[in-house]
């Protein structure tokens, strides 16, 4: 990641200056820690509908190979 976004701060640079590249930069790092925590605020919440869904699959399943 780190490499990607030193790759993405050369190309800024060359587009817009150093000093426009760098707070280019500073955003999409504030952007990418955003969408960590989001992501992070829904994997508890992913994993029980996951579960949820897994129990109804099983439960059909189950009842289908009784008869």
């Amino acid at each position: 990641m780190a490499t990607a976004l030193l790759e993405l701060y050369e190309l800024f640079e060359k587009k817009l200056g150093k000093e426009d590249a760098k707070e280019a930069i500073e955003l999409v790092g504030k952007a990418i820690e955003a969408i960590r925590e989001e992501v992070k605020a829904q994997k508890p919440i992913l994993k029980t509908e996951v579960r949820e869904e897994l129990r109804k699959e099983l439960v059909t399943d189950d009842r289908l190979s009784h008869r």
